[in-house]
């Protein structure tokens, strides 16, 4: 636990001082989780204190118009993995890391990829990602 609150410590020391306006969750829990929806009404937002975190679009039944999907990790990796035929517009962030969306990278303090309407599909996926300390990467 005190190593956890260290690490917590310092993501939020970072992102105070560099003025991030990163919300990343402090209660979000400690480990490696997987998330698998498959209906938009299955959709919620993520969010883990220190770990890794996959959410799996892939089975997701996008329909058309708009969905949000919003993930947030306080210090790890955060992966979302996209279903093939959806649009995708993507924020995504890392206080101190690396952001990769669809090969396109960016990495160091304040790290950023904005990605709007990739594909044309019949629906859209609205990603709002963010990191504290680690990784998010957006593959399909």
């Amino acid at each position: 636990m005190m190593v956890v609150g260290v690490v917590l410590t310092v993501v939020l020391a970072v992102a105070a001082a560099a003025n991030w306006d990163l919300e990343v969750p402090l209660a979000g829990g400690v480990g490696d989780r997987t998330e698998r929806p498959a209906t938009p009404a299955q959709l919620t937002t993520y969010e883990l204190g220190v770990g890794d975190l996959v959410v799996d679009l892939r089975q997701l039944q996008v329909p058309p118009g708009t969905t949000a999907v919003a993930a947030r990790v306080g210090a790890g990796e955060l992966v979302v993995q996209v279903p093939d035929g959806a649009s995708v517009e993507a924020v995504a962030r890392a206080g101190v890391g690396q952001v990769q969306v669809f090969g396109e990278q960016e990495s160091g303090l304040g790290s950023r990829i904005d990605l709007i309407g990739d594909a044309a599909g019949r629906g859209t996926l609205r990603l709002d990602l963010r990191v504290g300390i680690g990784q998010v990467r957006v593959e399909r």
